[in-house]
């Protein structure tokens, strides 16, 4: 724990203590506006995928290549980020990020995206978003130490909740008035600002006999990580429940969309209102866990939110009233932001410094890298299936998955978890 966080480790208010923080806060910025371009470019990409070809086969198609990254890059990204200063990884990723955004635009602007180079940049920026996650995630610990992780965790969560809010307006609303080209630049400046945020604040170096190393012992370090997740518990158990999570969000991301546009007759905008809605769920209850001193029996909030996932996915793809739909989501969202909160808290607490950033890319492997699963399901499902039945079967897949884990998984119930 630094010398800034002992100082004011004992204030009232968790939540506000963190705020305290002036290194967190110029990082929690930063990740955020990170993120919240991650969840524009997601909408942005599969929302502009029809305009290229047909539309059961480009959605798919550009889910995959923007879901790809997570399961190339997470895992090598968090082996690298245990060897190197985070903060300078993020200053490189935050800038390589911005020149690709701005390729984009210009490519938009002189109508030259096609299938194939909207495929490309698509990749190349789900590269630089999965490469980012470990390492925003494996950061929280240094800056606000054991005392107020589960402050410090829940904080990080609630601005991804207000990213995917933000983003979703970003990537709906934004479009809707600048047009596809302008907003890819206008993400672009914003990246820049995030770039520059990474570069005033100040972090711990990592420890230097990891930095030392060389990229020959990359690999080996990528299975020691996967080793001690999945010879661990509760890390094995949490890592699965990822698992779960990850499957059944590809398919939300990727079949909204179309769900909206088609089953709803909705615009870009109206479309992108369902990310925000759900968001703004998930927002409420990650700001009230934030606020917690101490909060117990984190698991069994684990399970009871996981569980209701699947049926969520399931009432989401049979829905066919627009009002229910925008009533359900903010209430399945409140189930979202306790589902992400103690997952990723449990982990951090069970997970010692010099494999953070290790333990993290696996989380965000389970999470993220499972999206071009999702994705390959419903492009088979989609062959036979509206995207409301898909999104319904996957939704019962889900639900099976998470009774199963809750079932065989009795010790998460535990008051210590």
């Amino acid at each position: 724990m630094s010398a800034q966080t002992q100082s004011i480790a004992n204030d009232g208010n968790p939540l506000i203590t963190v705020l305290k923080l002036k290194d967190y806060r110029s990082f929690w910025v930063a990740q955020f506006i990170a993120q919240l371009i991650a969840g524009a470019l997601r909408f942005a990409f599969i929302w502009h995928a029809p305009n290229l070809g047909d539309v059961v086969w480009t959605v798919p198609l550009m889910a995959i290549s923007t879901a790809l990254p997570a399961f190339i890059v997470s895992l090598p990204a968090g082996a690298i980020a245990d060897r190197m200063n985070h903060r300078v990884y993020c200053i490189v990723l935050s800038a390589a990020t911005a020149v690709l955004l701005l390729l984009t635009g210009a490519l938009l602007l002189t109508d030259l995206l096609n299938l194939y180079l909207a495929v490309l940049m698509s990749f190349l920026l789900g590269a630089t978003g999965a490469a980012g996650m470990p390492v925003y995630q494996a950061m929280v610990p240094r800056l606000v130490g054991s005392q107020l992780l589960a402050s410090g965790v829940a904080l990080q969560n609630l601005g991804m909740m207000a990213s995917m809010v933000i983003g979703a307006v970003l990537g709906g609303g934004l479009i809707q008035f600048l047009g596809m080209d302008l907003s890819f630049l206008f993400w672009a400046a914003l990246m820049v600002l995030s770039t520059l945020l990474f570069f005033v604040m100040s972090y711990a170096t990592n420890d230097q006999t990891q930095s030392n190393k060389s990229l020959s012992s990359l690999i080996p370090d990528i299975l020691a990580g996967i080793r001690f997740v999945f010879s661990n518990e509760p890390l094995r158990s949490l890592t699965l429940a990822g698992c779960v999570m990850g499957f059944g969000g590809g398919a939300y991301q990727t079949l909204v969309p179309e769900i909206g546009r088609f089953q709803l007759g909705l615009d870009a905008g109206m479309t992108s209102l369902m990310f925000g809605l759900m968001s703004g769920g998930m927002i409420i209850s990650t700001l009230i866990i934030a606020s917690r001193k101490n909060l117990t029996a984190k698991g069994r909030y684990l399970l009871f939110a996981l569980n209701c996932f699947g049926p969520g996915l399931m009432f989401i793809g049979l829905s066919t009233s627009l009002w229910l739909t925008f009533i359900f989501l903010p209430l399945w969202g409140l189930c979202g932001g306790i589902l992400m909160t103690t997952q990723r808290t449990l982990l951090q607490e069970s997970t010692p410094n010099d494999v953070m950033a290790r333990v993290m890319s696996v989380n965000v492997f389970a999470s993220a890298g499972l999206l071009p699963l999702s994705a390959g399901v419903i492009f088979v499902l989609r062959g036979f299936w509206s995207a409301g039945e898909s999104m319904t079967a996957i939704g019962l897949i889900v639900t099976l998955s998470a009774v199963t884990l809750a079932a065989t998984r009795r010790f998460l119930w535990r008051k210590s978890l």
